[in-house]
């Protein structure tokens, strides 16, 4: 009996891969670290923004009952509402541990409404006793300022990632077309041309995008 024949290793050639691989240029990668630590100091700068919450709602737990009782001091008509104006007031008069920037901000995420008549309380809460409604009424504005908090973030993120695709995405080439980008290009009418010179038309949405090599 015969030996059986093998397939012989290492012949034939490799199958191209996907995408092809674009080397960046040291301008490229130099913005590129440039846009990453814009992002970084966006990031640090948002951060920093909002790490008074977390202070602010214990101090609100802890202070309940004199806050509560400031507030419903400046209700002149009990009715529980009160203007930003009057709620930074009562705010100040209590000492509370925020710049004002940031004070501000609390009062404004506590306005829900956005009608500058601030409901801390329903009545009859806002005539005697202290209730649970005040630290909901707090919790409910800092939520509003941690989500804004996130939009911000998420902002960033989308304008780091649109950064980095405009450096990497359009690098025109010695002949003058795109390595990379060119997803999208269409001509006038929706009509595509025939990037790779055989008369035919390709398929929709398609772009020939590959760079025949340059000889020295």
């Amino acid at each position: 009996m015969g030996k059986k024949k093998g397939k012989a290793k290492g012949k034939g050639k490799k199958k191209s891969g996907g995408k092809k691989t674009v080397k960046l240029s040291e301008d490229q990668l130099k913005r590129i670290a440039q846009a990453d630590q814009k992002a970084v100091k966006a990031r640090q700068e948002v951060a920093m923004s909002v790490r008074w919450v977390d202070p602010i709602r214990t101090w609100f737990q802890d202070n309940k009952a004199p806050a509560f009782d400031r507030l419903r001091m400046a209700d002149k008509d009990g009715s529980g509402i009160l203007s930003g104006d009057t709620l930074a007031e009562c705010f100040r008069a209590l000492k509370i541990p925020l710049k004002n920037d940031d004070l501000l901000t609390l009062v404004e995420s506590l306005d829900f409404d956005g009608t500058d008549e601030i409901r801390y309380c329903t009545p009859p809460k806002s005539v005697r006793g202290y209730g649970g409604g005040l630290q909901e009424f707090i919790g409910r504005g800092l939520e509003r300022v941690m989500y804004n908090h996130q939009q911000d973030l998420a902002e960033i993120e989308a304008e780091h990632s649109a950064a980095l695709d405009a450096i990497k995405g359009v690098t025109a080439s010695a002949g003058g077309a795109l390595e990379e980008g060119a997803e999208g290009l269409s001509a006038e009418n929706g009509e595509h041309e025939d990037a790779d010179g055989d008369g035919g038309e390709n398929s929709a949405g398609e772009v020939n995008t590959e760079v025949e090599p340059t000889t020295a």
